[in-house]
């Protein structure tokens, strides 16, 4: 029986060639062991001395060292994470936080330069400018006078103060609140987001005036680096340039901005939205280009590769504390100084010790699918790149390169031949980083675009023209301030290329399919099949077959299955998605009716088995509905298309994202009261929607009192109001008041009907009758409101409205006690479930709603 020591052996020797490998593997599982975990930092804390003692106690006993060593460093990784999540000093801001946000008056340290926020994407009513900055909390106001405080806040001045900058103590008064947590399926989670930079609260000062510079020491120098560089890469850029600057300040400093979030959605229909990170690949390409600078003007080695070094070090610091910039800069820095001394470190080794140092800085960015991606990537490349280009090499014609030998062929055929094996090199890149970056993306951003190579072969070039146009214009800019705007054209054009590029790209057919997130085992068999399909590969190619030898035909046979064996295992990878793409999302003979969460207005998305009807569509309250609720929430349903769009009246908190979701969804049938042209005429934005369906050729449907609209064999909608032969005093109401009925259930969408209306409508108490009612004017209390809710009886009522309530929306509470209300503002998007027996159910995104405070269902 082999010995304990014996069976470790392979242990031993990888932990012997490769120690950082075998240290970050269990670092990293316990920092992903942490959302799995109850919360218990200071325990965890103290069990990796534990278990140094044992190992300590038994060096010289393999199996009794490295079990403890490992489950030292696995509890160490999980105390850095629940320390990073949860600790935080006694008197910090976050403290003083409560669920409505709070007056108060602090003392704030300016960290970062304050940039100016705007989203020229919205075109009608679009919000005013922030000022944006992060801060630290130095003190704040209370009942007992000024006393110390910590923590981080997110500063929005609204108007901006042009007199803030980098460096300053400031004290002012304004509104302290959390960040908003995703209310909606598919919505991006600010709150988590912040919360992983220890951010947990923002700070709004509403007026400019009240904010005082306490102290104004001025910026250090790598504050000033950093704000300097952000001002040479802004000036000469134009006002009509704003997308490109917002693309390459992203691109280049990791910024982000809300004038590239179309952008990015784009890039994520193409596949390619991992070309928009700041990564180590792209700094890498930007040190290796100076590096080749240098050598073309005659510089040595150590001096091209030190200035690419102090290059890639200065960035670091312009970026800091970008985090996905600062991983960037440590992978750069940690093989750029093993090749400039010429360290013969093992690649993987030196990969998995920059994994440690970052994950000592910040944990809880290997839960980001920068981190995942960057490092999944890189060591796929290090791993299959020498190999493929070996393989690639191995195809060319012996007996041609033999000949080559003794007669050099022309130069121009040299190029060709070249550039052939330049040209399968990149291909094999861009394979093999999908093949590695597929699942993360699948996982993260619900996509598996099958025109994802394609994309990152034709891209990825213009990426690194806009990354070296974008740090050339930087240099230029500083050396010849005068012809800023030139240089700021001259670097727009590579975006503009990609950009337009993309949406060529994103045209493609099967490019905008949204994809499920697939099971975690599918993660784990696609690295599985992938390694062993890979490793069969290999073990084939080296076995040589000596054609003299007796054993010549069995070689051959065990390299034809070892291929045969890695083609099925490759097959079997290609085969994984279908289990994600054919799993059940919901019940093909399901309706779901979801009033999503957007503040003040309505969005309500009706999903039939092959058709999308919305009903409203838009906010006053959120600038950009569509990209941020609206469009994720369709494509975390899988749904392509819109079908129809009922607009109850043209008010703007109920179409201000129409025209943005006839476009991005193809809408082709948009239905309207017989009013709603002529109360549009004083109103800009419905006045522009009319106009956009003319020009794009489609005409608005007029839809009144008794038009019943079948939709399919079990869903039909009813028309109760208004009727057409009547005079109208307010947009309210002439709104169109809608019944749903769907396997023998209803639900009524009464828009913001008020008193007049609802006097009228209560002689249509047969019509009204229903099981779930949308809460007219979002909930308000009108005069006729209790008698109007009695007539429609229903079990359930939902209201979609902002926070805090206004005085009738609390009256409207009381006076609907006796039946669940579900309000958006405190049970995120409401659902209601309807199922092909009748069976009727409400699902909240958010836990703690009417349901209860443990289930997020109720059925009848």
């Amino acid at each position: 029986m082999p010995s304990p020591r014996g069976r470790l052996a392979p242990l031993i020797n990888l932990a012997n060639r490769r120690p950082a490998v075998m240290a970050a593997l269990p670092l990293m599982a316990g920092v992903l062991l942490n959302p799995r975990m109850p919360p218990a930092p200071l325990l965890y804390a103290s069990l990796p001395l534990f278990f140094s003692i044992i190992a300590i106690i038994g060096r010289g006993k393999p199996w009794v060292s490295m079990p403890a060593l490992a489950a030292a460093l696995l509890f160490a990784g999980l105390a850095a994470a629940q320390l990073e999540r949860f600790y935080f000093a006694p008197h910090d801001i976050a403290n003083d936080l409560s669920d409505d946000a709070v007056i108060a008056e602090m003392e704030l340290l300016l960290v970062e330069e304050p940039r100016i926020a705007s989203n020229p994407m919205v075109e009608f009513n679009p919000p005013l400018p922030k000022q944006v900055a992060l801060a630290h909390v130095c003190k704040i106001n209370t009942n007992h006078g000024w006393v110390d405080a910590t923590g981080a806040v997110l500063l929005r001045v609204s108007p901006p103060n042009t007199r803030l900058s980098i460096g300053q103590m400031i004290r002012c008064a304004g509104h302290l609140s959390r960040p908003s947590p995703a209310m909606n399926p598919g919505q991006f989670d600010w709150a988590e987001h912040y919360r992983q930079n220890r951010i947990l609260a923002f700070f709004d000062s509403p007026h400019a005036s009240s904010i005082k510079v306490v102290h104004d020491p001025g910026p250090r120098w790598d504050q000033t680096l950093a704000a300097r560089t952000r001002l040479l890469l802004e000036e000469g850029f134009r006002g009509r340039d704003g997308v490109e600057h917002a693309f390459l300040r992203s691109l280049l400093l990791g910024d982000r901005d809300p004038q590239i979030r179309a952008t990015s959605l784009a890039f994520l229909q193409t596949g390619a939205n991992h070309l928009l990170s700041t990564s180590g690949l792209h700094l890498a390409i930007l040190g290796a280009l100076l590096m080749l600078a240098g050598r073309l003007m005659f510089l040595g080695p150590a001096l091209a590769a030190s200035i690419a070094l102090g290059f890639v070090l200065l960035y670091g610091i312009a970026v800091f504390p970008s985090v996905a910039a600062t991983r960037s800069v440590i992978i750069c820095l940690a093989f750029g100084i093993a090749l400039l001394i010429r360290l013969r470190a093992d690649r993987i080794n030196l990969l998995a010790a920059c994994a440690i140092v970052m994950l000592v800085y910040h944990p809880l960015d290997i839960n980001g699918p920068g981190f995942q991606l960057t490092f999944i990537v890189v060591l796929a490349i290090l791993l299959t790149l020498k190999p493929a280009l070996q393989f690639i090499r191995d195809q060319a014609d012996f007996d041609l390169k033999v000949a080559m030998i003794f007669r050099p062929p022309p130069w121009h055929h040299r190029l060709w031949l070249n550039l052939k094996e330049r040209f399968w090199s990149y291909l094999a890149l861009a394979l093999f980083a999908w093949l590695a970056s597929a699942p993360l993306v699948a996982w993260h951003f619900e996509q598996m675009n099958p025109w994802a190579i394609l994309a990152g072969l034709i891209l990825f070039p213009l990426v690194i023209a806009a990354l070296c146009g974008g740090a050339v214009k930087i240099l230029l800019t500083l050396l010849l301030p005068s012809l800023a705007h030139t240089w700021a054209a001259i670097a727009a054009m590579p975006v503009r290329w990609l950009l337009e590029l993309n949406d060529l790209l994103a045209r493609l057919p099967g490019a905008a399919v949204p994809f499920p997130v697939p099971p975690i085992w599918t993660i784990f068999a696609w690295y599985f099949l992938l390694a062993v399909g890979l490793y069969l590969l290999h073990r084939s190619r080296q076995i040589k077959i000596d054609q003299q030898s007796p054993a010549a035909a069995r070689q051959r046979r065990a390299q034809q299955w070892l291929r045969i064996a890695a083609a099925i295992a490759l097959a079997l990878l290609l085969l994984l998605p279908l289990a994600a793409l054919h799993r059940p999302h919901y019940s093909d003979d399901e309706t779901r009716i979801t009033l999503l969460a957007i503040g003040a207005g309505q969005i309500g998305v009706v999903e039939l088995p092959d058709t999308v009807l919305l009903i409203d569509d838009g906010s006053s309250t959120m600038s950009d509905p569509l990209h941020t609720v609206l469009q994720p929430f369709l494509r975390h349903e899988r749904r392509r298309r819109v079908d129809r769009i009922f607009l109850s009246h043209p008010d703007f908190d109920h179409i201000s994202a129409a025209a943005g979701t006839i476009t991005a969804f193809d809408t082709r049938d948009i239905y309207v009261h017989p009013f709603f042209a002529d109360q549009s005429q004083h109103n800009h934005p419905a006045k522009a929607l009319l106009s956009q369906l003319k020009g794009a050729g489609l005409s608005s449907h007029l839809v009144h009192r008794g038009d019943h609209l079948q939709i399919d064999a079990d869903n039909s909608l009813d028309v109760i109001w208004p009727p057409a032969d009547h005079a109208f005093s307010t947009t309210n109401e002439a709104g169109l008041v809608l019944r749903l009925t769907s396997h023998g259930r209803s639900i009524l969408f009464p828009a913001d009907i008020q008193s007049a209306t609802e006097n009228e409508l209560l002689l249509q108490t047969g019509m009204l009758k229903s099981d779930v009612l949308v809460a007219p004017h979002h909930g308000s209390a009108e005069s006729t409101t209790d008698a109007f809710v009695h007539a429609v009886n229903p079990q359930w009522i939902v209201a979609s409205n902002r926070a805090p309530l206004t005085h009738k929306q609390i009256s409207f509470d009381e006076l609907a006690s006796d039946r669940p209300l579900f309000r958006t503002n405190r049970c995120g998007a409401i659902t209601i479930h309807i199922s092909h027996t009748g069976e009727l159910r409400i699902e909240t995104f958010l836990r703690g709603g009417t349901a209860g405070p443990e289930s997020n269902e109720v059925s009848d």
